[in-house]
């Protein structure tokens, strides 16, 4: 089996590969060419090493209380919120545990993120508070294995607010 020349391009996205395939009509084959697309392996860039930037960027989270450092919010992280909130398209790969922090400060600066509220370290906590529901049984009826899960009580959430009713206004 010869390797499409398409998937050796480790620059092209899935939708230039799509532009650049000949597919069949849409219909059953379509499905199958454009799943066999997806499903072949591109080949991954060599990660670089991090830039500078980046490094700025790790050095200064590990510091504790970096994301409410005003000093820090005015001559490092404004600029990089900025360039995320705008869409700009990064320079280098940001991970995404990075992402998160320059976001959180930006919303502390704007007050989305509420004042004194603190993100868990884990989401483990949350997940006690949930009721999960139990795995189907392959043997159940489907619609015994919708019934189930349909009554199954989960805790409601103490941020969502009831929707107000529809109004409906009469044109004449």
């Amino acid at each position: 089996m010869t390797s499409d020349p398409l998937s050796t391009q480790p620059s092209l996205s899935f939708d230039e590969i799509l532009h650049f395939s000949s597919l069949p009509r849409p219909g059953p084959e379509y499905y199958e060419a454009r799943r066999r697309l997806w499903l072949t392996p591109r080949v991954t860039p060599r990660p670089s090493s991090p830039s500078s930037s980046r490094q700025k960027l790790e050095e200064i989270f590990s510091q504790p209380g970096a994301v409410h450092s005003q000093e820090t919010w005015n001559h490092n992280l404004e600029k990089a919120w900025k360039g995320l909130s705008s869409g700009g398209k990064l320079n280098y790969n940001l991970p995404m545990v990075i992402a998160i922090k320059i976001i959180h400060a930006a919303w502390l600066r704007d007050r989305t993120w509420p004042v004194g509220l603190e993100a868990p370290v884990t989401d483990d906590e949350q997940q006690a508070d949930i009721a999960v529901a139990p795995p189907l049984e392959a043997s159940r009826a489907p619609e015994k294995a919708l019934q189930a899960t349909m009554t199954t009580t989960l805790v409601p959430s103490d941020l969502m607010e009831p929707v107000p009713p529809r109004m409906t206004i009469n044109r004449t």
